[in-house]
């Protein structure tokens, strides 16, 4: 986790890319559910809330969390039985989500209650669902078609390799790699992120 001061620093350094990226937006009636922390950094960014509970959060299985989105945010997230890893890991039918920046379970539950209340109530405006997510979260066979084939949805994946998938976005620099690395690095000294580098997120957000 980034220190205050240094989010202080970042968010100074960042003011005009983010003013000019809150300048362009058109619409804030959208939530994003993502499998992992481009949602939180993207809307930070905007200047906009957490209406969505996947915030802070990867999701590996995600094509199938996508599949039955509102039933399974209708389920309240129980403590997984094996716990590898630093941070919480929980599960919804089967499905692992991942506390990564959470410092205990109850940090994330109470987290995940408060922005699932707020993601029904938007849904229930009229408020449209996109979906973000990154091959990393794809690797497992089948995945990225599943992804791909999810329907109802607009939605965009960041991936290492070029593809036929015409709602992935090639991520150059990582084609060595098991799959794309953080996209939420910075790519240029104005301050705009790799994610945003390689794709127009005004664009998608605003249906344009």
């Amino acid at each position: 986790m980034k220190s205050k001061l240094k989010r202080q620093l970042e968010d100074a350094w960042r003011a005009p890319f983010k003013k000019q990226l809150r300048k362009g937006l058109k619409r804030e009636d959208f939530l994003i559910i993502s499998s992992n922390c481009i949602a939180g950094t993207l809307l930070h960014d905007l200047g906009l809330p957490f209406n969505t509970p996947t915030i802070n959060t990867t999701i590996y299985d995600f094509p199938q969390f996508c599949e039955n989105l509102e039933e399974n945010l209708k389920i309240t997230p129980t403590l997984a039985e094996d716990q590898y890893k630093p941070y919480p890991i929980f599960q919804i039918n089967g499905i692992n989500i991942h506390a990564v920046h959470y410092k205990s379970g109850e940090e994330f539950l109470s987290a995940w209650e408060r922005r699932t209340k707020r993601f029904f109530e938007k849904l229930d405006e009229g408020y449209e669902v996109l979906l973000i997510a990154t091959d990393a979260q794809l690797r497992e066979e089948g995945y990225k078609e599943a992804f791909q084939n999810l329907e109802g949805y607009r939605k965009v994946a960041f991936c290492k390799d070029k593809t036929d998938f015409k709602d992935f976005v090639f991520v150059p620099g990582y084609e060595n790699e098991t799959a794309a690395g953080d996209l939420t690095r910075f790519a240029d000294k104005k301050g705009t992120r790799y994610f945003e580098k390689y794709f127009d997120c005004l664009k998608f957000i605003n249906n344009d």
